[in-house]
């Protein structure tokens, strides 16, 4: 396998390139969302002509939330999460059958082949994914979360 580790080299790179594009992308989506909400909590607090107005509005049960939501994070839909994970799933087995397809064709053998070692190893990862889905469907319909939530529409 010393002679075919050079396959790994380009895939590693491709690898890094893709995480950061990613960690680049959604630090762009989440700065976009962050300057979105502060214009909307600055044009909601030039609403009120004093900070007497302002302070009671705060004492209220609206102005309680208010407040809360500059520190909550949004509770993602129990069922956008189960369909996420499942894509995850999906794309990465295809993903890997496709590394076991292009290892069996290069003509090595399979067990020093590097594309069907990681074939194997992310189809194992997209089936972990696939089962977490299917796990988190059911706890989520066996807990009533899908009706408390607002999921089931």
């Amino acid at each position: 396998m010393d002679g075919e580790i050079w396959v790994l080299v380009p895939l590693a790179t491709f690898a890094m390139f893709c995480f950061v594009a990613w960690v680049i992308y959604r630090t762009k989506v989440e700065n976009r969302a962050t300057d979105v909400m502060a214009g909307l909590h600055n044009r909601m607090i030039d609403k009120f002509g004093s900070s007497e107005e302002f302070v009671k509005f705060l004492q209220t049960e609206d102005g309680k939330r208010y407040l809360t939501s500059f520190t909550e994070r949004p509770e993602a839909n129990p069922a956008q999460k189960v369909v996420t994970t499942a894509k995850t799933g999906v794309i990465l087995t295809m993903l890997s059958l496709g590394f076991v397809a292009a290892g069996f064709f290069t003509g090595y053998e399979p067990r020093d082949n590097p594309a069907i070692i990681l074939g194997f190893i992310g189809l194992f990862l997209g089936g972990g994914f696939l089962i977490s889905a299917v796990a988190g469907h059911v706890l989520s319909k066996a807990l009533d979360i899908y009706e408390t939530k607002g999921a089931r529409d």
